[in-house]
């Protein structure tokens, strides 16, 4: 199933008929009749918002999410609801704008049950301050879906979300949400902190890693990783020995030995497959472990994009691997066909470079 497809037909008469049940004058027929055909996800959402609030009988937008507030939590019964509910925080973003605290109050209802992480960030744009009151509120919230909205909710790149602009030039206001939840008891919320601090790594690397370097013995080695892995598959020398690797001194203790291509001619929509041996000559040796694919673009350049392998302490002697890497087209990456390359890197440092064909 296609992700647009959480909207379908059924979900609209679902969505219906528990309104109705609330709502005894919604006009469930003036509803029904909107035509989702050719629209993606996001313009479905916009639509299905834009009917809500042309059916609801209330006229009045305070009245209309407190009906709102009661269908969300029958909804999110529903087996597979998820992320269709977050129709619920874009009827406020849309709506709610002109009545800031109401409107807070309500995202913070609603992303329990469809997350208003994208829809929170136009309040941030409209008043910034204002905003991070509830933010900071937030991160002592009872309910970790509410103190993952402080963290998530702020971050300023935030994927299939606007960008912050006022936090991608300077993102200490949002240090203290951050530092209130960096040992969450969630694995959930943690998760959202690393995020976001690998998303300021992006426009403010020393204020991530001064954050980090302040940080450890307090937070988890795996909140670290997740937090510095822009950095990381950059062979950031910093980051690395955050994670415990000395780049310069462990490179003189290591070999990497046959490293080959089973084949040197693979078809788009099948796997490469690629061995290579560690020789590591030092105990307990961390060691980071990552590939690089260059990527032939259609004007005939390449980009390169790292996927790791492992990161651990290696035990001195000699280890075998075998890895495969899937050509398959995705929705975000599509293959063009043409000479490629693959290498392995270690500790950051590209070593051996490999050729091969896709057809």
């Amino acid at each position: 199933m296609l992700l647009k497809e959480i909207y379908s037909e059924q979900f609209l008469q679902r969505l219906a008929t528990v309104i109705s049940k609330i709502d005894a004058d919604f006009d469930a027929k003036k509803f029904l009749k909107i035509d989702l055909s050719g629209q993606e996800l996001k313009q479905r959402m916009r639509s299905i918002t834009l009917a809500l609030n042309d059916s609801l009988s209330p006229k009045k937008y305070q009245q209309k999410v407190e009906i709102l507030k009661q269908v969300a939590p029958v909804l999110a019964k529903d087996k597979n609801a998820g992320l269709a509910l977050i129709i619920f925080p874009d009827f406020v973003e849309l709506f709610g704008l002109g009545d800031f605290d109401f409107s807070m109050q309500a995202l913070e209802f609603f992303t329990e049950f469809g997350t208003a992480e994208f829809a929170v960030r136009q309040f941030i744009k409209l008043d910034c301050k204002r905003a991070l009151v509830f933010f900071q509120k937030w991160t002592k919230s009872k309910n970790h879906h509410v103190r993952r909205l402080a963290s998530e909710g702020c971050r300023p790149r935030l994927p299939w979300g606007e960008a912050l602009a006022v936090f991608k030039k300077d993102p200490t206001a949002i240090l203290p949400i951050l530092e209130n939840l960096k040992c969450d008891e969630s694995e959930y919320v943690r998760k959202s902190v690393a995020n976001n601090l690998n998303d300021i790594s992006k426009d403010h690397p020393e204020i991530l890693l001064q954050l980090l370097s302040k940080w450890q013995g307090e937070v988890s080695e795996r909140l670290t990783k997740h937090a510095l892995r822009g950095l990381l598959k950059k062979g950031d020398q910093r980051a690395l020995k955050l994670i415990g690797i000395e780049r310069n001194i462990l490179s003189e203790n290591f070999a990497i030995q046959s490293f080959a291509l089973q084949k040197d001619a693979v078809k788009i929509s099948q796997d490469l497959s690629f061995d290579f041996v560690l020789e590591n000559q030092a105990p307990n040796n961390k060691i980071r472990l990552e590939y690089a694919v260059y990527f032939l673009k259609k004007s005939g350049t390449s980009t390169k994009k790292i996927f790791q392998i492992t990161t651990k302490n290696f035990a001195k002697g000699v280890v075998s691997f075998t890895k495969k890497h899937s050509f398959r087209d995705l929705s975000t990456r599509k293959h063009n066909a043409g000479r490629h390359f693959i290498s392995l890197v270690v500790n950051g440092l590209e070593m051996e470079k490999r050729e091969f064909t896709l057809s």
